[in-house]
């Protein structure tokens, strides 16, 4: 099973009610992935948290942009097989 939390500011954190979803394979009916159910104060906070980084990332000049951007890139990429057992598990098919 696949558990996502909130990404606000620079850490992972729950639901500030820690209320969370499920997503069922709808083969099986077990749970594929388990996430944290936002609310309104969750994503006040996290709209807060991107307009102070904002003020960093307008500083920063494009080399560094670039080379932040293919670091994510980079990582996401790396859990590519993350992401298609994740999907096809939420999803019953290849």
């Amino acid at each position: 099973m696949f558990d996502v939390q909130l990404l606000i500011g620079e850490g992972e954190i729950q639901s500030s009610n820690s209320a969370i979803f499920e997503r069922r394979n709808p083969v099986t009916g077990q749970v594929a992935t388990r996430a944290a159910a936002a609310t309104i104060a969750d994503a006040r906070a996290a709209a807060d948290a991107a307009a102070a980084a904002f003020r960093a990332w307008s500083q920063t000049g494009p080399s560094e942009r670039r080379a932040m951007l293919n670091r994510a890139a980079d990582a996401l990429e790396a859990r590519t097989q993350d992401f298609v057992r994740a999907m096809a598990e939420e999803t019953g098919a290849t």
